[in-house]
């Protein structure tokens, strides 16, 4: 008897050795497919540091050329849960979002609903699977509800993001090396949203919605060491290149402490497939 329980011993954690190896393969391959290893929330210090950093920077330069922007794009929890939303079917129909930033010169004058952002920023999202792009563009951010986009008037957009903002940000960052757009596992942003309707059930002072906030990477050696930090080291972001913080607002305008600070992204193109 005793021989057999040492031979099943010896069975189980031979498995359990021979998978190690297994998982960690895996859990490489998945950091890799998204642009390096997941991460969700980071210390408050340093996304107020990246905050801060456009506002100082970024912002100044985009202003004396007249380029207009918002420092915090308001995305509705309904407009969030209409990006998350698709018909359940057999297949998954997409694992990732891109958010692209581009620049309306009068192009958006077709869409009453984003008249507003004539010579600014817009930022506008599409859907992806194993990194093919659905094709089909939406505007939620500071808007009612999504508004799709022509693709002729997509492509315009992003070009002039291209060759008006990323042009006048150059002294700040080299424009090849700058951000055209992010992108987000959709795990993470329904896990987001998820907590978010946690909070609501739990809650008198409700999330309203989210505040998707312009910031700047940075040169993180700076800051002392802490797991946050760590993950952002690992995805290898050029300093001062643009990027998105995540921040939720309760309807009496305050920050939710654990559900602000989010930086979900992979930025694009460094990271890109």
């Amino acid at each position: 008897m005793r021989t057999i329980l040492n031979i099943l011993l010896f069975a189980f954690l031979m498995f359990i050795f021979n998978c190690k190896p297994c998982k960690e393969s895996s859990v490489s391959v998945t950091e890799k497919l998204i642009g390096g290893e997941k991460h969700l929330k980071i210390p408050r210090k340093i996304s107020d540091s990246m905050k801060k950093g456009f506002v100082n920077e970024s912002n100044k330069i985009l202003t004396t050329n007249n380029i207009i922007f918002k420092n915090k794009y308001e995305l509705s929890l309904a407009n969030l849960a209409k990006m998350l939303w698709t018909p359940e079917v057999d297949e998954e129909k997409y694992d990732e979002f891109r958010i692209y930033f581009t620049y309306d010169n009068g192009i958006l004058s077709n869409y009453p609903d984003l008249v507003t952002y004539d010579k600014s920023i817009c930022l506008i999202y599409s859907r992806e699977l194993d990194k093919r792009e659905e094709k089909k563009y939406y505007a939620a951010f500071s808007v009612k509800s999504p508004i799709e986009i022509r693709l002729g008037d997509f492509d315009k957009l992003r070009e002039n993001y291209k060759t008006i903002v990323k042009y006048a940000l150059r002294s700040r960052i080299d424009s090849a090396k700058n951000t055209n757009y992010i992108t987000i596992p959709r795990d993470q942003l329904s896990a987001y949203y998820a907590k978010i309707t946690l909070y609501n059930d739990n809650n008198v002072d409700k999330i309203s919605h989210v505040n998707v906030c312009l910031a700047e990477a940075l040169d993180y050696n700076g800051f002392p060491a802490t797991k946050g930090l760590d993950y952002l080291k690992k995805k290898n972001y050029n300093p001062n290149q643009l990027t998105l913080i995540f921040d939720a607002v309760t309807t009496g305008g305050n920050d939710v402490e654990y559900l602000s600070s989010y930086d979900m992204n992979s930025l694009c193109p460094n990271q890109c497939p």
